[in-house]
């Protein structure tokens, strides 16, 4: 009685923590843009990760244009993504106050970790051309398939 006791304050502990991971922020903004997440997939035949989400530009007009981004798994393991997309296009006129849908496509992906701990997208910044900045997202959960 008191093993199963003892095994069922660990599951609970276990699942508190699955749940704050689960539950934290998928919301990010970098340059009076907001970035959110609304979806993680993965695709077992294919071996991608895609990751899709939506802007909505809080200034004024605007262009966005991705560097590239990063996904880390919780093994450390890490894959860059070059294929990302503002609606249909790699660079986008943000017009004030409308959303856009993003989507980032990570390749190879042998291992399927059932979470991401962190993807780190670089945007070209509007004040510094050539430079980034960084939009993380942290500990999101891949819906495989």
């Amino acid at each position: 009685m008191e093993s199963e006791i003892i095994k069922q304050k660990e599951e609970i502990t276990y699942l508190k923590t699955t749940l704050k991971l689960l539950s934290a922020s998928i919301e990010a903004e970098a340059e009076e843009i907001s970035f959110k997440i609304n979806g993680v997939r993965g695709n077992i035949n294919q071996q991608k990760i895609f990751v899709e989400g939506i802007i909505e530009n809080k200034g004024a007009k605007r262009a966005i244009q991705a560097a590239d981004a990063n996904l880390f798994d919780p093994q450390g393991n890490s894959h860059k993504a070059y294929q990302i997309t503002f609606g249909d296009e790699t660079r986008l006129e943000l017009q004030p106050d409308i959303p856009v849908k993003f989507k980032i496509e990570f390749t190879d992906i042998r291992e399927q970790p059932p979470v991401i701990k962190a993807i780190v997208l670089k945007v070209y910044r509007r004040a510094m051309p050539g430079r980034t900045e960084d939009v993380i997202f942290k500990n999101l959960a891949v819906h495989w398939k």
